[in-house]
């Protein structure tokens, strides 16, 4: 639905959900999410609205009081917010968050626990899974979406554990660095990553990666996402019968034709005819006893 706050730009929506009875005695619950986009004169400040806030920089800065000081909050950042009690937090300059209130059983518990950390954390590696919940979330209550207790809890929880657990050191050589983004950009092969995310997990600039990743893996991060695609697809082609536009979705092509080309281009053949010259190198049926 829209939204009328001072600040709040005509395009923002929120949602609200009101959790069934089992779920609000035993999950995290959530109480409502949005996306909005504000100009410099959002600010929240209330004595309190009964629920923990997780807010998500998309785009801009903005600010927080936490625990007693002023925090600045940047693009990519994400915030765990105490609101059970007394809060602020907005814009000077103008923002887009995604964010989420969400109550339960074990929300002050869990706000306690999380006073040991850090109550942002920065744009890096834990943050991906951190956005995919964030996300989903909010997915929930678009078109097409069905909200679900269960569903909620889940997202929840990968939403907010990063918030109870200490930051990764820092302290890696350039191989086991680049090994990790490699072991993100696999994990993730049908989503979108940019590259400035994956520099950011490295704790350097764009450039920088380039040319240390194409240094320790032999070619830089889009050739590397593009083989490990090709690698899932000949594996989905030669063991399923799946169709060619679902094995592009699986693998993070745009469409069948896109597959099409990419293999043509790196296995001098169709997906369709490796599909075929695999199945007939498998030869008949065999039968294990």
């Amino acid at each position: 639905m829209r939204v009328y706050e001072q600040g709040v730009l005509p395009a923002s929506r929120i949602y609200f959900h009101t959790p069934g009875r089992t779920a609000q005695e035993l999950f995290l619950t959530l109480t409502c999410t949005g996306r909005y986009d504000c100009d410099g004169s959002y600010r929240v400040e209330r004595s309190g609205y009964d629920s923990a806030l997780v807010l998500l920089v998309l785009s801009g800065s903005g600010y927080a009081y936490v625990r007693g000081r002023r925090r600045e909050i940047h693009a990519g950042s994400f915030l765990l917010l105490d609101c059970f009690g007394p809060h602020c937090y907005g814009t000077d300059d103008g923002w887009s968050i995604l964010w989420v209130h969400f109550a339960g059983r074990m929300a002050r518990e869990l706000l306690r626990a999380a006073e040991e950390y850090p109550p942002c954390i920065p744009p890096g590696e834990r943050s991906f899974a951190m956005r995919r919940a964030m996300e989903g979330l909010y997915a929930m209550f678009g078109p097409g979406g069905r909200p679900a207790d269960g569903d909620i809890h889940r997202m929840l929880t990968e939403l907010v554990t990063p918030f109870l657990t200490p930051e990764p050191s820092r302290e890696e050589d350039d191989a086991g660095c680049m090994d990790r983004i490699a072991a993100t950009l696999s994990a993730h092969l049908s989503e979108h990553i940019a590259v400035a995310d994956l520099a950011a997990m490295a704790h350097m600039s764009v450039s920088q990666l380039g040319r240390v990743f194409k240094k320790e893996k032999g070619m830089p991060p889009h050739q590397y996402l593009l083989e490990a695609r090709l690698n899932a697809a000949r594996f989905y082609l030669a063991s399923t019968d799946l169709p060619l536009s679902q094995v592009a979705e699986l693998c993070g092509f745009t469409d069948a034709s896109a597959l099409t080309n990419a293999f043509r281009r790196r296995m001098g053949m169709t997906p369709r005819a490796y599909a075929r010259q695999q199945r007939t190198a498998q030869g008949p049926e065999t039968s294990f006893s």
